[in-house]
């Protein structure tokens, strides 16, 4: 009898510790699913950053820093600071939806197509299904005659084109250089900082220029531009081999600098390269529009 009382005994307090283990975690997965990014960004970030996502934010850096800023803040170059919301309660993951939530945003400004999440690096149902074709051998002769001139298709594009010219590597250095272009507009160093390479060479109306001369003459000129806009468009990108790409724009910026107005046309040629797993431009050449 009493080794049944003790039986029944510890029974009961294995399920209260058990509960008590369940209460917090369901709490805690409540309060992700309850986890609102756009309305966490117009509350909390609107004014640093402002209603697009279009101050204060490089979206070329990876997404593993941005989610660490977000978490453990940063201190840029002028006031006021990052602050560090994982210390406020924000878990990685929701720091992720706000980090993919600004991205969206400044694509919208900058016109373009907002990125789709990827999905999980699961693996594909059935791809260790043997294919059709490969299962059972077929003979030239008897495939149809669309089928045996699909293999050529890809041999009349240029070697350029075969190599990694994948819809998302074209738009993500489009991206940048759209990023380039307003950076270099406001004098926002820390952008280009990061997307001309070390040994960047420029070369313009005015002359050649390295990577830190362009970075100087940006931050100089900026604070004399007022009421500004720079569109680029008709892009075209080639792909060398998988790191390196030459891209060709036009470009119009206006604005007032000095309180005068100004038309800035030009065709710009570039050299992306790809190091260490994050693209750079190695070479610019822009060549101005004769107005009309």
């Amino acid at each position: 009898m009493k080794t049944l009382k003790i039986m029944t005994l510890t029974a009961m307090l294995v399920a209260f510790f058990s509960a008590l283990m369940i209460v917090p975690c369901a709490a805690r997965t409540a309060n992700q699913d309850q986890f609102d990014a756009a309305a966490t960004f117009k509350s909390k970030c609107v004014a640093c950053h402002g209603p697009k996502a279009e101050k204060k934010f490089d979206s070329s850096l990876p997404d593993a820093e941005l989610i660490d800023i977000v978490m453990k803040g940063k201190k840029p170059e002028k006031p006021p600071n990052m602050p560090a919301y994982g210390e406020k309660g924000v878990t990685a993951e929701q720091a992720k939806a706000l980090v993919e939530q600004m991205k969206q945003l400044k694509s919208i400004a900058l016109g373009q197509t907002p990125e789709k999440p990827k999905p999980d690096s699961k693996p594909v149902p059935n791809q260790t299904k043997p294919v059709p074709d490969q299962a059972i051998p077929v003979t030239d002769e008897a495939k149809p005659v669309a089928d045996q001139t699909k293999a050529v298709t890809d041999q009349s594009k240029p070697v350029g084109e075969q190599v990694a010219a994948s819809p998302s590597a074209e738009q993500e250095l489009i991206s940048l250089d759209k990023s380039w272009g307003e950076a270099g507009l406001h004098g926002d160093s820390a952008i280009l900082e990061r997307i001309l390479a070390d040994d960047f060479i420029g070369n313009g109306p005015t002359g050649v220029a390295t990577k830190a001369q362009n970075i100087a003459e940006a931050k100089t000129n900026a604070p004399d531009i007022t009421n500004a806009t720079y569109v680029a468009d008709e892009y075209t990108v080639r792909f060398l081999d998988p790191n390196t790409a030459v891209m060709t724009h036009r470009a119009v910026e206006k604005g007032l600098n000095k309180g005068k107005e100004y038309n800035d046309q030009h065709r710009s040629m570039h050299v992306w390269v790809k190091r260490d797993g994050r693209w750079q431009v190695v070479a610019s050449q822009a060549t101005p529009i004769p107005q009309k």
